[in-house]
């Protein structure tokens, strides 16, 4: 028995990697043509025509993103998301898509189809994120600490996944979360994403970011906005800046409410450059998890980039923690709705009832279970044989941890 699971583990770590480097060295090839300025090389990402979108069976209105109006289709049997794209230059934003596509080898991050058209409009086609953003579900439900453990867990699989690949999000907030039907996280948002040695641009928006900046990016936002020259290298967004933006993550969904709510730009500048940051307040009696969170969290925003932990052992953190407190209990992890903002939710065409999962027929109330199992080697193996990728690759990845 100990002989051949050995035998699954080491066949199973070979077909991740082989797998894997594939993917992994045509990501390579892409970033450095998409960094190197000259590059004559074209990269162009998938067309889809016109025709191939569909009208879903019920209507459903356009659902408002950050900054457009996304709209609901059908491509291929699959509910999809067409965002509208400005292209001013459009090989590099043919280059940054056609990487969006070599992504979708990890569950976590969302799946880019394509580019087409809606009525002469350029679009973007995505998977469709039934619940929206990850903020928008806090705002509106009431989510268990079981709950928020295994999001977490995911978020940070689909980080670790864009470092193996040498990609910064530059971007990493709830709000960039996007949540579907099974509770599952995909990170999205890649508006700032580039390569580990790629020059910082300028950050367009401050505001809108400033609550999750690292205190070493936070330090040259004057710069940034006066223009006044710097070292390259001090400006740099860091893998220690993104360790430190998913700390803030971390604090954002645990409460629920955006860190620092309230604060001006400023005021929140200069609190987090003196070494001080959120409240890590989880009452007399923490839940298990809470107490898990908040050291994860402390490890995460340490004011000192040296000291932060690496993404594996943010994971092997946020793993314990849900082996220990979902795996070992009976129950599920649920997310309920918040009373109050019952009459606020933006999930496309679904009302509270079409959120309910049917698994259980004892269910008294809307609720939102989730459900991650554990898949066993032999069957992960069976998977990639069958070409189910989007399974074997959970089941490696959790499995080789």
């Amino acid at each position: 028995m100990n002989e051949r699971l050995d035998e699954d583990k080491k066949e199973n770590k070979t077909i991740k990697f082989t797998s894997l480097n594939r993917v992994i060295d045509s990501i390579f090839l892409l970033n450095k043509q998409v960094n190197e300025q000259n590059s004559a090389i074209v990269v162009k990402a998938k067309e889809i025509k016109a025709s191939e979108l569909k009208d879903p069976l019920k209507y459903v209105p356009p659902r408002q993103g950050s900054r457009v109006k996304i709209q609901k289709k059908v491509y291929n049997a699959l509910e999809v998301a067409c965002k509208p794209i400005s292209v001013d230059d459009i090989q590099k934003t043919q280059k940054h898509l056609a990487i969006l596509e070599k992504l979708d080898a990890c569950p976590y991050i969302i799946k880019f189809h394509g580019l087409s058209e809606i009525s002469t409009e350029k679009v973007m086609v995505f998977e469709w994120a039934e619940l929206g953003t990850l903020k928008n579900v806090y705002k509106n439900y009431k989510i268990d600490w079981e709950a928020k453990i295994s999001i977490a867990r995911d978020i940070c699989r689909g980080l670790a996944f864009l470092q193996s690949v040498k990609i910064l999000h530059h971007d990493i907030r709830c709000e960039n979360v996007l949540i579907n039907e099974n509770i599952q996280p995909k990170l999205t948002n890649f508006k700032f994403a580039r390569e580990f040695h790629a020059n910082t641009t300028q950050i367009d928006d401050i505001n809108a970011l400033i609550h999750w900046l690292a205190p070493e990016k936070l330090s040259h936002i004057s710069a940034e906005q006066d223009k006044k020259p710097k070292k390259a290298d001090d400006c740099r967004y860091t893998i220690q800046c993104e360790i430190f933006s998913f700390g803030m993550l971390l604090w954002e969904l645990a409460f629920q409410k955006i860190p620092y709510d309230g604060m001006s730009m400023l005021d929140v500048q200069k609190y987090v450059l003196k070494g001080k940051r959120e409240t890590l307040n989880f009452g007399l009696s923490p839940h298990p998890i809470q107490r898990e969170f908040g050291e994860i969290i402390k490890l995460a925003w340490q004011q000192d980039p040296s000291l932060r932990p690496g993404i594996q052992l943010l994971f092997n953190k946020l793993q314990e923690s849900y082996e220990k407190n979902v795996l070992s209990n009976k129950g599920s992890p649920l997310i309920r709705p918040l009373k109050e903002n019952t009459t606020e939710i933006t999930t496309g065409d679904a009302d509270l009832d079409s959120l309910c999962l049917s698994d259980s027929e004892d269910q008294n109330e809307s609720v939102i279970q989730i459900v991650v199992p554990l898949i066993p080697v032999k069957e992960g193996l069976q998977a990639h044989k069958e070409g189910n990728h989007k399974k074997a690759w959970e089941c490696f990845e959790a499995n080789a941890n």
